[in-house]
């Protein structure tokens, strides 16, 4: 029987590197009184957090944590209790850099400027992952968790049908080749069975195969849409001929005709494949028992083994510039890579980003592991992943402008260039309004 994801984060935390409350602020009690400090969540997190908490507070008996679960952490800044800690993705760091303070000084001023100190701390995360935590030169947020794009695959349904599972050499042509040999129809020409679902209405899968195209949403100024430029345009045609034509072997999302249906997508068992799937789904993939599933790093174009182009996202805690609690708030976080801390905020499923965390998982052997089994490709996908761009229109217009003009694409109703020529029109258009 195969043992939960939970079991293995369980496990493999115990083994995360502590680091020490060290000298300098860090060990500096506020004269006997209790500190409040507000930390920002999302909802539902309680179940996981207030455990993490209450240890946090055994051992730091001069703080008191709140959480604050759902709230616009925003709105709160305006508040006489402003939070403490706020709750960012590394894909809205250029939202609001404003609110955040630098963490960099904030470690800084807790270590007294001790270089080794300094160094310690930062070495536990895996190699460059504070990097993409960093906005304007300030590092707005110590990470929590680390998502990214992989290939997902029903192992039952390569089983039925003979097929060897995917493998890191796979290329675009192997995805067209197996993902139509399991594309199913019945008598009638309904579609029964997919060989890969599509992730339609937002960037999380066309983005990936422009990347891998060499290509980007924005030029190299990070501002002019890139639309008209021959990379974008390999990547939405192949996004077009994996979904229409005689290569057809995923749903189109605009087509509405009967028996033409995404089956419910790739958690549904009747998909074989899914393109740049996220971690966040482990959870409710194997809740569903007798699920069968596995990872691969992405298939790349033929001839470019080394494209990169799944997305990377971390999340995490950043320190609220208006926090008046900011040796509390160093705490949290540094109890937080603690192995007692680890094991108890990764109960959620959380992949957290230390080098301890990685090395544990891999030091097990693959057929002990529980699903997804393949962590190899988890962790070699996040040295190739890539973050959003920074910018801060990107989340709006990745979505509705630029994803109803690639629709109208799928649906043969447009051109390429029409449909380029409407979605830099309508990025432009929302820019000038915003600003």
């Amino acid at each position: 029987m195969k043992k939960s994801l939970l079991c293995v984060l369980l496990t493999a935390v115990l083994c995360v590197a502590a680091v020490a409350p060290m000298a300098g602020c860090g060990n500096n009690k506020n004269d006997g009184d209790t500190q409040v400090l507000r930390v920002v969540a999302h909802t539902g997190q309680d179940s996981f957090l207030e455990p993490f908490f209450e240890a946090f507070m055994e051992e730091n008996p001069d703080i008191r944590v709140e959480g604050l679960y759902g709230v616009d952490q925003y709105q709160e800044l305006d508040t006489n209790t402003p939070p403490d800690l706020l709750f960012i993705g590394t894909g809205q760091l250029a939202d609001y850099p404003q609110v955040f303070e630098d963490i960099n000084v904030v470690i800084d001023e807790y270590y007294d400027n001790d270089a080794a100190k300094i160094s310690a701390f930062k070495s536990q995360f895996m190699d460059g992952l504070l990097d993409y935590c960093t906005y304007q030169d300030k590092l707005m947020i110590l990470p929590n968790n680390v998502n990214v794009g992989l290939l997902y695959y029903n192992k039952d349904l390569f089983d039925a049908a003979g097929i060897a599972y995917p493998d890191n050499t796979w290329t675009h042509d192997d995805f067209i080749r197996v993902g139509k040999q399991l594309t199913k129809k019945d008598d009638n020409g309904n579609y029964t069975q997919w060989g890969c679902s599509t992730t339609g209405g937002w960037w999380g899968e066309y983005l990936i195969y422009v990347r891998q195209y060499g290509g980007e949403f924005y030029k190299a100024d990070g501002k002019t849409p890139a639309m008209d430029t021959p990379e974008f345009k390999q990547g939405i045609e192949f996004f077009k001929n994996k979904c229409v034509g005689e290569n057809k072997f995923a749903p189109n999302p605009g087509d509405t005709s009967v028996g033409a249906g995404a089956l419910g997508g790739f958690i549904s068992r009747a998909t074989a494949m899914e393109f740049g799937g996220h971690t966040g789904n482990w959870v409710s993939y194997n809740a569903l028992q007798g699920f069968n599933w596995d990872v691969e790093v992405l298939p790349t174009p033929a001839g470019k083994p080394d494209a990169r182009g799944g997305e990377l996202a971390l999340e995490g805690w950043g320190i609220a510039k208006k926090s008046k609690n900011k040796t509390a708030a160093m705490r949290l976080l540094e109890y937080l890579y603690t192995a007692e801390g680890t094991e108890l905020y990764s109960v959620s499923g959380k992949l957290m980003p230390t080098k301890a965390f990685k090395e544990k998982i891999l030091s097990t052997p693959k057929a002990e592991r529980p699903v997804p089994q393949n962590m190899e490709a988890v962790f070699e996908e996040m040295e190739r992943g890539i973050p959003l761009p920074a910018n801060p229109h990107f989340t709006y217009c990745a979505q509705a402008p630029v994803w109803n003009n690639i629709q109208n694409y799928l649906n043969g109703t447009v051109s390429y260039d029409g449909f380029a020529t409407a979605s830099i029109t309508a990025i432009n258009n929302y820019v000038m309004m915003q600003d």
